[in-house]
């Protein structure tokens, strides 16, 4: 499923925008959370107490969201590594982002670059 804006509408402020739900076919070279390597990192991250999630269109890059499934949920570090032992290299750093999200860039083991934002309300530790 994808969100696609509606027609220009007469808004109250430029910043307004409104979107509906509509499914639109997933381009056949899309990558899936099928993909060996993804699914291995669902699991790890899953050992670890946390959920991931692809966002995004898939085209360019792999877009991913990792975030705390349960109380005891390991420290955001852990998952670093744990994607790390999955094949997977940093490049460019990590970059803090608003609300205490951090994003990085992997590569190794898929031909797209994965983007990878870590949402731990906890914070960075």
């Amino acid at each position: 499923m994808s969100l696609r804006r509606l027609p220009p509408k007469k808004y109250d402020s430029p910043y307004q925008r409104q979107y509906r739900c509509e499914h639109v076919e997933r381009p056949k070279e899309a990558t899936t959370l099928d993909e060996p390597v993804l699914v291995m990192l669902r699991d790890s991250l899953a050992e670890l107490g946390w959920s991931l999630a692809v966002h995004g269109s898939l085209k360019r890059d792999i877009d991913l969201i990792a975030v705390p499934w349960c109380d005891d949920a390991e420290p955001a570090l852990e998952v670093i590594n744990a994607i790390s032992r999955c094949g997977l290299v940093i490049f460019g750093g990590i970059e803090r982002k608003p609300h205490g999200r951090v994003a990085m860039l992997w590569s190794g083991a898929t031909p797209k670059v994965i983007d990878l934002s870590i949402v731990d309300p906890r914070g960075f530790r």
